[in-house]
């Protein structure tokens, strides 16, 4: 479908697997959740759209738009995961793409398909103070924030980063480099099925229940063209693997998205010594900051301060900015706002989504 507003074209659900991952080649706010594997294995193939924005025949934003609808019910939910795309490399970034990209949401996902359209831009509040605002001047609400995390400002040189670091973080470092420890780092299957060894074996010392599965991630990683495979670092003693790390290098800003440790891994620092090598490879590969990917000091109190020692005095502790949703209410929307109080709601087949 395409339509045309002045020196904009829309283009939607006309990109095919391999173009959308070009697209994504020219952003500096791509992010693996706006990569074609990580919504089609999760939700399907069926249940995504894209929509591509031109502006003089030139792409200026895209975004990835999983769709949610409930059956019977003409209703559901257009959902933007740390997106849309708008800040292209090596060029301007102009809040008027960001604008009209959205815009061209509201118009085909909650004017033409009567679904409420929601997003969680990829923008934190160390953005420009503009970006907020512009936003909400295409008629969508600011819903609150609920997602903080640290960066580590990889610009820096890896000397200036560790000395940075806490002192303590700094010292259990030095003694995991001293031991007899190893890293195996790669892309492959068999690798990531050690991660996903290791992250059980976590699972079930610690007695928690994951906020992800991973099994689709393992999907994902297998539907990822080469170029955007995640990175899976092992760390061993002698021949046993005692910790993992997963992360991802996408866009200018890389995220660690996997962490396990197994019962050694603690005792003898192998999560330190994965956190600088994956620090060394998000850097190398050309990415200007390293996302630890989320901290909350009252509910994670230990996973905070490993966090924030390890970024030191230099990190970037921040919020993004926040949630957004068209006015409309609907049903679906109030599933969607209350979906982690509502367990029961994972346990209705007949709505067959998956949240």
């Amino acid at each position: 479908m395409i339509s045309s507003n002045e020196n904009y074209t829309v283009v939607t659900d006309a990109v095919d697997k391999e173009s959308w991952y070009k697209i994504l080649e020219s952003f500096d706010d791509a992010n693996i959740y706006q990569t074609w594997a990580y919504e089609t294995v999760r939700y399907g193939e069926q249940n995504i759209s894209h929509m591509v924005l031109k502006r003089n025949q030139e792409v200026v934003a895209a975004v990835q738009v999983r769709i949610m609808k409930l059956p019977l019910i003409n209703s559901g939910i257009a959902y933007v995961r740390w997106g849309p795309m708008w800040k292209r490399r090596d060029a301007d970034h102009n809040t008027e793409d960001l604008q009209q990209i959205i815009i061209s949401m509201r118009e085909e996902y909650t004017e033409k398909r009567g679904l409420s359209l929601q997003i969680i831009p990829n923008e934190t509040e160390q953005s420009d103070g503009h970006i907020l605002s512009s936003i909400e001047s295409t008629g969508l609400k600011w819903t609150g924030k609920d997602y903080r995390t640290i960066y580590i400002d990889l610009n820096h040189t890896t000397e200036s980063i560790r000395s940075s670091m806490n002192k303590s973080w700094r010292k259990n470092l030095n003694k995991a480099e001293k031991r007899e420890l190893s890293i195996l780092e790669g892309t492959s299957l068999e690798l990531f099925d050690v991660v996903v060894c290791l992250f059980r074996e976590t699972v079930e010392r610690k007695g928690f229940e994951p906020g992800i599965n991973i099994d689709e991630y393992r999907a994902i990683q297998a539907s990822l063209p080469d170029e955007m495979k995640m990175q899976i670092l092992v760390c061993k003693s002698g021949e046993e693997p005692i910790a993992g790390l997963v992360g991802s290098a996408i866009g200018s800003t890389g995220i660690e998205l996997i962490a396990a440790t197994g019962d050694n891994g603690t005792k003898l620092g192998g999560s330190y010594l994965l956190r600088w090598r994956m620090l060394e490879y998000l850097k190398n590969s050309g990415c200007r900051f390293y996302n630890l990917n989320g901290i909350n000091p009252d509910r994670n109190p230990g996973g905070y301060q490993f966090k924030s020692g390890f970024a030191g005095k230099d990190g970037l502790d921040l919020y993004y900015i926040g949630n957004f949703q068209t006015q409309e209410s609907s049903l679906a929307s109030l599933i969607l706002k209350h979906k982690d109080k509502l367990s029961w709601i994972r346990k209705l087949d007949i709505l067959r989504i998956k949240f």
